[in-house]
């Protein structure tokens, strides 16, 4: 649950393999979106200026893509991916469930 105000700074989840965020409620707030960051962006600006995310308008994201927090998406990605989430400025707490998947190695032999 995320209170008027609350927000995520960019951040990656090690030892995971993937990431995902469940939303519930947005607090009142579409605008508090889930930012999805181009991890290519250095290397596109280098060797291909125009290779962009592109949204359904065709409007360029250059740097990153945002999911805003509509109930009842989910969202999965890799958990590597640096992500952030913008404020939430909603008169109610937004509520998202955030999970991570890992593995665990066999076990050999009897259990």
């Amino acid at each position: 649950m995320s209170p008027h105000g609350a927000s995520n700074q960019a951040h990656t989840h090690p030892g995971a393999l993937w990431s995902a965020v469940y939303y519930v409620d947005d607090g009142g707030d579409s605008d508090a979106s889930l930012v999805l960051m181009d991890p290519n962006y250095p290397l596109n600006r280098m060797y291909a200026p125009d290779l962009r995310f592109v949204g359904k308008d065709g409007e360029t994201f250059p740097t990153q893509q945002m999911f805003a927090p509509t109930p009842g998406r989910l969202v999965i990605f890799p958990s590597w991916l640096s992500h952030s989430v913008r404020p939430s400025k909603g008169p109610r707490e937004r509520i998202s469930i955030a999970m991570n998947v890992t593995t665990v190695p066999a076990r050999r032999g009897p259990r």
